[in-house]
């Protein structure tokens, strides 16, 4: 448990899942309380909550049993009683892992053996997230605790990341409520894009992943679809000066609009050739920014803090 130290939850790969709460004196087998699954399936994951110390959620692999069905449960009173939190879930497709969010104890994250879904109500409905992810086994999930990416490692198809799911995080009830919501974006960093700093192996063996995208993603819920454009402006917030115009998706749901930390190009002098490049947009200072979104004629204000 990452609350109290001496909880310790152990699931075994004969189907036994078993507590101790006084830091291995003794455990409890409590497997005979874990109704509806199977007997002797695999116990692929012991997820114990970041912020109860009696609740613990549980994921079985009954493959071997020729049984595909997805098995989730959770008990909240250290395994005296479970229930099921697999609900609507595909029912072909063995969950390999299920992990709480670190932040959001409402979001629970599922790799089964076809893919991976995200639940915001804890469980009682999931949702499929597959956005840029192949239809692929999901072995184990992990919250980055700083930079809230979604790292996710497969069988046979490498690992993949999500960048910035701290959306997932501030999400909740009354947000869905609203019918515009600006989440709190992360810190953005100014990366050097210094050649000199860059290492390079002679051949055809480059194996390299693909980087994120340079800047800050900023994030926003819209209940429904917008009315209207939907715009973003950056404004330095010590003297109101407008750096950049950004325009955003209408499609209800979480939006996001990636900004490359860069200002609006200077507009191209009189008397230019048409052929000539264009102005190239300037690179903003390390400070701190006041970010508008507005939408359906509402405004919301967020700030971020660009570091060198």
């Amino acid at each position: 448990s990452p609350l109290v130290p001496g909880i310790l939850w152990v699931g075994t790969d004969d189907g036994n899942i078993q507590v101790s709460q006084n830091g291995l004196v003794g455990f409890t087998n409590m497997t005979g309380n874990l109704k509806g699954a199977p007997q002797n399936c695999y116990v692929t994951r012991v997820e114990a909550s970041h912020v109860d110390a009696g609740t613990a959620y549980v994921s079985l692999d009954c493959h071997r049993n020729n049984d595909m069905k997805p098995y989730v449960y959770v008990t909240r009173d250290f395994g005296r009683t479970f229930t099921s939190i697999a609900s609507d879930l595909p029912v072909f497709g063995c969950v390999n892992v299920i992990k709480q969010d670190p932040k959001n104890p409402s979001v629970l994250y599922v790799g089964t053996e076809n893919g991976f879904y995200v639940s915001q109500d804890e469980g009682r409905s999931w949702k499929r997230f597959m956005a840029g992810l192949p239809p692929v086994r999901i072995d184990d999930v992990v919250v980055h605790p700083r930079d809230g990416d979604l790292i996710l490692g497969t069988h046979g198809r490498s690992i993949f990341i999500m960048d910035d799911v701290t959306p997932l995080q501030q999400v909740n009830a009354e947000v869905t409520a609203r019918d515009v919501h600006f989440f709190v974006p992360r810190t953005a960093y100014l990366m050097p894009g210094d050649i000199r700093l860059t290492r390079v192996q002679a051949g055809s063996k480059q194996f390299r992943g693909t980087n994120p995208e340079p800047g800050v993603a900023l994030h926003y819920y819209l209940k429904q679809r917008a009315q209207g454009a939907v715009r973003i402006s950056i404004a330095e917030a010590r003297t109101g000066r407008v750096v950049r115009e950004l325009t955003g998706s209408t499609e209800p749901g979480i939006n996001r609009v990636q900004w490359n930390l860069l200002g609006d190009p200077p507009a191209r002098s009189l008397g230019a050739d048409e052929d000539s490049p264009p102005p190239t947009a300037p690179r903003i200072r390390p400070g701190l920014y006041r970010v508008t979104l507005t939408a359906n004629g509402k405004e919301q204000s967020q700030h971020i803090s660009v570091e060198d």
